[in-house]
């Protein structure tokens, strides 16, 4: 699968996937997700998804 990016430094976040069930999630659908924190050293938010697993995207650029 290739990777799509938004410049050569940032992977674009949407959509996103689980790897544990497979169920795919954009921007709007993200958000609906149970919110887990983010993690300011590595710019990451993390949600829980329903099956269990934990995701995470990248925070907007400054």
């Amino acid at each position: 699968m290739a990777r799509v990016s938004t410049s050569d430094d940032e992977p674009a976040a949407w959509p996103k996937q689980c790897r544990g069930c497979g169920a795919s999630y954009d921007e709007e659908s993200w958000q609906e997700l149970p919110f887990v924190g983010v993690d300011t050293s590595y710019r990451l938010e993390f949600r829980n998804c329903p099956c269990g697993s934990t995701l995470a995207v990248p925070l907007p650029s400054d």
